[in-house]
């Protein structure tokens, strides 16, 4: 997994860092319903993720830049308020 280098209060770091661990571990990745569950080992859940409510009807965006020169798309995008 790639992350950036960025200097935050130790425990945040400490947070970040017990976080990643746990990618290292997961021997089953499981999709169940609205949920991705990542499990050791043993088949106990590390880390459990619920599909949020993601409904962008009626919002507006405007693309403000886009940058393609590696051959890979990277966007930033303004959702006006």
């Amino acid at each position: 997994m790639a992350t950036t280098m960025m200097m935050c209060e130790q425990s945040v770091m400490d947070q970040e860092s017990a976080y990643l661990q746990l990618w290292e571990k997961p021997r089953l990745l499981q999709l169940m319903a609205d949920q991705l569950i990542l499990a050791g080992a043993d088949n106990n859940s590390l880390v459990v993720y619920q599909a949020q409510n993601q409904d962008l009807a009626g919002t507006s965006w405007e693309a403000t830049g886009y940058n393609n020169a590696s051959k890979q798309l990277s966007a930033s995008w303004v959702v006006p308020h």
